[in-house]
């Protein structure tokens, strides 16, 4: 069943946005009577029944709804962004995907880019969210500099991937069963300076692969191998 994204739910009934609508009404020829899969993205899943049939402005009223609990650690992946920002829209639907709780963008002495759309980057997630059918949204917040991240963020486990023959391997070093940040670099990698900084905030230098990586591709590895490690067996 095609799940369905909404925020607005009042007196039992949940409203969709005009785009979900369209989709609905216009693309997937749902009427009245008709039963869809929704969230609110928060964890909510509800089972409910078209009242209104409109391309604009479908209504459906409740029918089940259930609590989707997170199984495992939360993962919080920050990242510079890539100059190609198409990479980016792919690392971030690949991230919500896997699961991932929280992104946040970052601007690094060395970042490609220092602009972005945060409303495309919100739509691309959203999408990844109800293809692969997942309850919660992860959150994205606004672009920050690094130093103002590294301060403000608090973790059980706190990563910074750089590549360096003496660095600990991930696998070695994650902690199971515990949340964790990981900070991805630019393409140019972390400055001394950026890496000394984030040391003294006890993050911790690890290494994802014995080959050197895009930043993307960085941060896909970093939560694929933290999802793997907290796989219940």
């Amino acid at each position: 069943m095609q799940l369905y994204f909404a925020d607005y739910i009042e007196n039992e009934l949940i409203h969709l946005s005009p785009f979900e609508s369209n989709h609905c009404i216009r693309v997937l020829r749902h009427k009245v009577g008709d039963q869809l899969l929704v969230t609110d993205g928060h964890g909510k899943r509800y089972t409910v029944e078209i009242t209104k049939a409109d391309s604009k402005k479908t209504i459906t009223k409740i029918i089940q709804y259930e609590e989707i609990e997170v199984h495992g650690p939360q993962l919080h992946i920050a990242i510079a962004l890539t100059k190609n920002i198409n990479r980016m829209e792919w690392l971030f639907e690949k991230l919500t995907e896997i699961g991932v709780h929280r992104i946040t963008p970052l601007i690094c002495k060395r970042s490609e880019r220092k602009h972005w759309r945060k409303d495309r980057l919100d739509r691309i997630i959203l999408s990844a969210l109800k293809q692969s059918k997942q309850f919660n949204l992860p959150l994205l917040d606004e672009l920050i500099p690094f130093t103002t991240f590294i301060k403000e963020n608090e973790n059980d486990q706190l990563f910074i991937p750089s590549f360096h023959p003496d660095n600990e391997a991930l696998e070695n070093a994650i902690i199971k069963d515990k949340n964790a940040s990981f900070i991805i670099g630019p393409e140019g990698d972390f400055t001394f300076e950026e890496l000394n900084e984030a040391q003294m905030k006890n993050y911790v230098p690890v290494n994802l692969s014995e080959n050197r990586l895009r930043t993307e591709t960085a941060g896909f590895v970093a939560a694929q191998i933290f999802h793997s490690m907290n796989q219940k067996k």
